[in-house]
């Protein structure tokens, strides 16, 4: 069946709306109409089954505010459930809405993306009640869309990210979720979806109007890309938050979900099911509501969650098709699953799958490198360990086939996300603690030096909110529901972290202007990358095709001074310093522990 033949949900007009829902094994179907989101009176109108389980009615009038169910007759059961196309709904998704969305005028406007693609990306990810609760008396909607974009001075956040120069917020999942009562100050990091077209209400001034989440959804994307920052929605395609009594299942039994040979709900998600995304409806609606948050709202990119249980052909198609709207899309995700799937393996988009998708995956061999495991008390390069140097040089090309010695999963640095920390596990100032009780002063060095791998390596720097200011969430590596005591960002503390941020700050600056960073190929590297075998040090010299001058990139591993020889030019030009200290170059140049400094010459150091 072509699914793309028709328009789910409704179709509004001021003087009739058509409802079209595909149900399958269904005697009959209605659309109950109620006057509002609580009465419990409605008015049934049946459906008719215009081909194969698909269903449609035209009502006559103008429905606009009305709160609708579907209602179904299959066998004994008579149900009802809410509509998986709307585009709004009551408070906590209960019944969906007729909104006229045409009103918006969204279109050209909105597609105006201000920022470039992956390869310039510079992510920074962040929760609404994180970025908004711990701020001052210019931010008066906390917790809410609109909070994000209000604030001046020390609350002025989004001048603070331009300055730093990030390219693009990540937001996690904004839309509707089911974890959280809305009408309650309730904390989640809501990876727990239930309507896909859908805002959140608990993060609207009013959740029980049905256009107030999606006015002040439209207003936070709009003010952001005013600002010259890009917006990326965290996303969930690989479960639902309820599984028999999903609308999807309730309309489409052994649709939408992955099933077990017993009849059980497949769990790759460890959430209690997954979605059957190969199905050509599931696929579907997957493709219609990520065109309808690019295209409507105006989202710049998508993060997938748990991406190695979407089809690695569904991921191909979404690609696809929101480039036909948007070229410069950024999409990327997490490229595992959390449990055991009955999805064919041949079909797991993990890592080495997304190679010539432009699909960019997490790197997380490239944070276990550097801090070890997430959450014990291992370490990593940035905790001195240079055991594992030649591994970490790897990554530091973004993860290409460089050599024999040197052999990655990426055909394009781009497609390496790289990253220390994300919301999920120890925040880096935990982790760091953890694995070596090191006093503050020791933590902000490792920070500085954690930045600089993920910055000067080659692929696409992701930063956590809050990492810069060595936010502490007091070890709880799983606060998804920890609340705002814990998970917020104290931004009264910007300027006692200032060193951090500076830091960074140079860091991305001299990043951007760099054009290899954003330009080269795994070819270009091949060419004009070299390395310098040392057991402590990473030594990376990048050769510029325009200038023919050189970059030399030096990281010190070790906790302990470190002396390099090099061919030093008096035109010698040092672009960063990590350390206070004044370079020598007469007898060779030593590093202090944990070091980085980034020089340039007209010729080569090696």
């Amino acid at each position: 069946m072509d699914f793309s033949a028709y328009q789910f949900g409704y179709v509004y007009a001021k003087t009739a709306t058509t409802f079209t829902v595909y149900a399958t094994n269904a005697a009959m179907l209605y659309v109950a109409l109620y006057k509002d989101a609580k009465n419990f009176q409605y008015k049934a109108y049946q459906m008719t089954e215009i081909a194969e389980d698909i269903w449609s009615v035209t009502i006559e009038g103008d429905l606009e505010n009305s709160y609708y169910e579907y209602m179904i007759k299959r066998g004994k059961w008579r149900l009802k459930t809410s509509d998986p196309f709307a585009f709004s709904c009551s408070a906590n998704g209960k019944r969906s809405c007729v909104v006229d969305i045409a009103k918006f005028k969204r279109g050209e406007k909105t597609n105006m993306h201000p920022y470039g693609g992956i390869d310039s990306a510079i992510l920074y990810e962040t929760h609404i009640r994180d970025f908004t609760v711990k701020t001052g008396d210019t931010v008066k909607n906390k917790g809410k869309y609109l909070g994000v974009i209000e604030g001046s001075a020390d609350d002025d956040r989004l001048s603070y990210l331009h300055n730093l120069g990030v390219s693009h917020i990540h937001f996690l999942p904004l839309q509707d979720f089911a974890s959280v009562d809305e009408a309650t100050d309730g904390y989640n990091w809501g990876y727990d979806p239930h309507h896909y077209f859908i805002p959140e209400g608990l993060y609207s001034t009013d959740f029980n109007d049905p256009y107030r989440r999606i006015v002040e959804m439209c207003q936070m994307v709009d003010y952001l890309h005013q600002m010259g920052l890009g917006v990326v929605l965290d996303v969930v395609y690989n479960h639902t938050y309820e599984s028999t009594w999903h609308p999807l299942e309730i309309l489409a039994p052994n649709v939408y979900y992955r099933k077990t040979e017993s009849g059980y709900f497949s769990n790759g998600s460890g959430c209690g099911n997954e979605l059957n995304s190969e199905h050509p409806a599931a696929r579907h609606l997957i493709i219609e509501s990520l065109k309808h948050w690019q295209n409507f709202y105006g989202f710049d990119g998508f993060r997938f969650d748990l991406m190695a249980l979407i089809d690695t052909e569904t991921m191909q198609c979404v690609a696809k098709t929101l480039r036909q709207t948007n070229p410069k899309v950024i999409l990327y995700g997490e490229p595992w699953m959390a449990q055991g799937t009955t999805l064919d393996p041949a079909l797991h988009f993990t890592k080495g799958r997304q190679q010539g998708t432009s699909i960019a995956v997490f790197n997380d061999d490239f944070r276990k490198l550097l801090k070890g495991d997430s959450d014990d008390a291992s370490v990593g390069f940035i905790q001195g360990d240079t055991s594992q140097i030649q591994h970490v040089l790897t990554h530091m090309i973004g993860a290409i086939d460089y050599s024999d010695r040197h052999k990655g999963f990426t055909a394009d640095p781009h497609e390496s996300i790289n990253y220390i920390t994300a919301h999920d596990n120890l925040i880096l100032y935990d982790k760091i603690k953890k694995s070596t009780n090191w006093q503050d002063e020791e933590i902000l060095r490792a920070s500085k030096l954690a930045f600089a791998m993920i910055t000067l390596a080659f692929g696409v720097p992701f930063i956590q909110a809050g990492t810069e200011l060595m936010h502490s969430k007091k070890m709880d590596h799983n606060s998804y529901k920890s609340g705002d005591d814990i998970n917020a960002i104290s931004w009264h503390e910007r300027h006692r972290h200032a060193v951090l941020y500076n830091w960074l700050k140079r860091l991305l600056d001299f990043r951007k202007h760099m054009d290899f960073y954003q330009n080269y190929s795994a070819v270009d590297i091949q060419q004009n990358v070299l390395f310098e075998e040392h057991a402590k040090v990473v030594i990376m010299q990048i050769k510029h095709k325009v200038t023919s001058s050189y970059t030399l990139v030096l990281i010190n591993g070790s906790l302990a001074n470190e002396t390099i020889h090099l061919e030093i030019q008096d035109d010698v030009i040092m672009r960063l310093n990590s350390s206070e200290n004044i370079i020598e170059f007469s007898d060779g140049l030593t590093l202090e522990p944990q070091q980085v400094i980034v020089l340039q010459q007209q010729d080569s150091f090696i």
